[in-house]
Order: C-alpha cells, then structure tokens, then sequence
C-alpha cells in the first residue's frame, strides 16, 4: 500500500506535467488505483437494491435523516414538524406529526426517541406516540447508551450527559483539561464516546477523557466525512462520505475492514445498520438502499 501510494504520487506529478509520456502514465496510474483499491477493500456496487422508494409517497417534506427500529424506517427533516414512518413488512408508511421540528431521531430498544428544541421528546413504541417535557441543551448532534442520551455542542466542543429518567439531571461529560470536540461532526457511543473531529481524525474518549486519536489510512483518501456510527454489541465503526459515494467500515483500531461504493450513491444522507450488523440501509435522496454485509 505504501509503494503503490508514493508510485501514485510521483505517477501524478508525471501526468500535471503533461509531458510525452502522460499517455502511458495515465495507463500506469489506472493499474495502480485498481490495486490499491483491492488493497483497501473496495466493493463496488453496480445496482444496489432499492428497498424503499419514498418519491411517490406523500411525506410532505424531503427525507433527510433516517431512524431504523424493529423493521421500521423514521425519516424526518428538521425543517418539517412530521415525521415518516414505513413499515418493511406491510410496505407502507404513515405520516406521524411531531407539531414541532425534529432536530434529533434516536433508536432505543424497542423504541425511537425524537427530540425537538427546546424542550420536548417524542417517544414513539408499538405504534403509540408520547410527548414528554425535557431540559434539552443546545446541541446538533447526539447518541444514546444505556439510560442517557449524550448530546454534541460542537460551537462550545462539550458533551453534555442528560438522563432519560431524570429529566433534570444533566452535565458536562467532558472532563476539565481534556481535548473538547470543538467543531466535530458526529458522535457515537458504545461505552466510549467516538467522535468524528473536523480533521476527519476519530477521537475516542472514555469516562470523559480523550483516550486515543484513530488516523485512518484509507485509498482513495478520506476527505469529508459526515457521519461515524457504532455500538457496543458490533466490532465496526461504519462512516459516511458521500462526496466519495461510500460507506467506509473500520475496526475500532482504525484499520480498513471493507468500503462499500457505487455511482448510484449519487445523494447519499444518511445511514442505519439492522440491530445484529446483517444490513446496512443506505438513504439516498427519496430510496433506501440495502446492502447484506458481507462481514459476518
């Protein structure tokens, strides 16, 4: 992988030259990328299967976030008081309202847990919808393990820990002196917390202190990431890019499992993984596609 990448880049620096030999140096540099693609695990997909096609259906708003729970898809915008709800097995959807824009959608057991700003949280569970009062902070991104939900200040770089019993009952998780996740884009958590930094570098902290900085070493390079995801029954950390039209699939070391790619991810926003890993869900503009993994 080292050879065949600094061979690339002297290759590249022989094309932008445009000298004499930049026809057989196009040639070179294409065998070089197919190796390195293989190198790096690269599965690319010519026509994944599309699950769920929401254009004809009546959302009145655009999906943008997905939430699967119990063979259930959520969709939701936060500039829409509606959230979407399509059930796999009877293959159809129904409009639940929200009353207030949802900023946050999170699954939990059995259960998916909306939060709108300021202050309000949706618990939806066997069809039925309740509405509950909560000191939420301000926040953009979150995630859930075990009884609290930690929420992402990425203007101030704090995690704040809130309890779902307590409504409370919440603070700063981030210990004093330690690295704040000024500017991150996305959390997850599986006992630790993983953040995605702006450096598009992992960063993983536990019990409130930065433990380790994940650098993943990836072909093609990893530029502009958008969303991690991870739990704690699954060895993987799952990444979104889609400017590079992939989903990348790490070990919590930072090391390449598999990429999954195609030109058909052409809008990707969102993502989801079935409860035991078996199905990835691709949201990509108004379909979901499925992918089975192919790692387990």
């Amino acid at each position: 992988d080292i050879v065949l990448r600094k061979a690339l880049s002297e290759i590249s620096f022989v094309i932008e030259k445009n000298t004499p030999l930049k026809k057989t140096a196009l040639g070179l540099k294409n065998s070089i990328e197919e190796k390195l693609k293989k190198l790096n695990k690269v599965e690319n997909i010519d026509n994944p299967n599309v699950l769920v096609n929401l254009s004809g259906q009546k959302l009145n708003f655009a999906p943008y976030r997905m939430v699967f729970s119990s063979g259930n898809f959520y969709f939701y915008n936060p500039l829409s008081d509606k959230i979407y709800r399509f059930e796999i097995k009877e293959n159809k959807g129904s409009l639940i309202p929200a009353k207030k824009n949802i900023t946050l959608g999170l699954a939990h057991h059995n259960s998916v847990l909306f939060f709108a700003k300021p202050d309000t949280l949706l618990l939806i569970k066997d069809n039925e919808t309740q509405e509950k009062a909560i000191g939420l902070p301000d926040f953009r991104q979150g995630d859930i393990f075990g009884s609290n939900v930690y929420f992402l200040d990425s203007k101030s770089g704090e995690i704040i820990k809130q309890s779902l019993l307590l409504k409370n009952k919440k603070g700063l998780w981030l210990a004093s002196g330690t690295k704040k996740a000024v500017s991150a884009k996305s959390i997850s958590v599986d006992g630790s917390i993983w953040v995605l930094t702006k450096e598009n570098e992992i960063d993983r902290y536990y019990r409130g202190r930065l433990k380790q900085t994940l650098k993943p070493k990836i072909f093609p390079d990893l530029k502009n990431p958008t969303k991690i995801w991870t739990r704690s029954s699954l060895p993987y950390i799952y990444c979104l890019e889609p400017d590079k039209k992939r989903l990348i699939v790490l070990n919590k070391k930072g090391k390449i499992i598999k990429q999954y790619q195609s030109e058909k991810f052409n809008n990707l926003l969102d993502f989801a993984v079935s409860e035991k890993g078996e199905t990835i869900y691709l949201l990509n503009g108004s379909e979901v596609f499925s992918l089975p993994s192919s790692l387990f």
